[in-house]
């Protein structure tokens, strides 16, 4: 496995305790990936910023193709010591898994391939020693199933303003703490990798039609 790590820190403003616990997560993400995906090849890129003062959130990250990730991180947040020691193996695992699936699969942005792609980086998250990224309240049962049921619906189309449903928080009368389409990915590809006996890195290189007829 190549995985480059760039820490951004231009003037090195981060003090060394932080530089610390900023990280050391991330290391333990990529030992967990070297035991399951030798075969990724990526840059990695932790940005310290304190751009993103919601209070509830600290981080974000995002994957651009198979060789690019970044982990945003507000080392002044308050959540950051604890929360970021909890949750952010989790966080590098699941952007860097994206990178992975990228280097095996391209096709259309379609909304079963995005249940596919946002389902497997959630139970890649589950291979690292801490816990999963806080996603929110998962919807109910009742309410998980109907949106399985339209994903399933409209798994062929691609996104659109006619599929804006997907990334919302707001569905019909209900209201959700995070865009379901994380919801619907995790539940969705627990059941598919379940019945095919795979684990979330194994099940990277599969098509996505594969991986959908297995979660029904």
């Amino acid at each position: 496995m190549t995985v480059h790590l760039h820490l951004m820190d231009r003037g090195q403003k981060l003090s060394d305790s932080n530089r610390e616990k900023l990280i050391r997560p991330v290391r333990s993400a990529l030992s967990v990936l070297q035991k399951f995906a030798p075969e990724l090849d990526a840059d990695l890129v932790v940005v310290p910023t304190d751009i993103y003062c919601d209070p509830h959130w600290y981080r974000s990250g995002k994957a651009f193709g198979p060789g690019f990730a970044q982990v945003e991180v507000n080392t002044d947040h308050p959540r950051f010591a604890r929360a970021w020691e909890e949750e952010g193996e989790a966080i590098v695992l699941h952007e860097l898994h994206h990178c992975l699936r990228w280097a095996h699969i391209s096709g259309p942005w379609t909304i079963g391939e995005i249940v596919v792609l946002e389902g497997l980086a959630i139970m890649a998250e589950g291979f690292g020693s801490s816990s999963r990224t806080n996603y929110g309240a998962p919807p109910s049962d009742a309410q998980l199933d109907m949106l399985c049921d339209r994903a399933w619906e409209e798994r062929e189309q691609c996104e659109s303003e006619a599929t804006g449903w997907f990334r919302s928080i707001d569905v019909k009368a209900d209201t959700f703490t995070s865009p379901v389409n994380y919801f619907i990915g995790q539940v969705m590809m627990e059941r598919a990798l379940d019945r095919l006996g795979l684990d979330p890195f194994e099940a990277a290189m599969l098509q996505t039609s594969v991986l959908l007829e297995a979660a029904r």
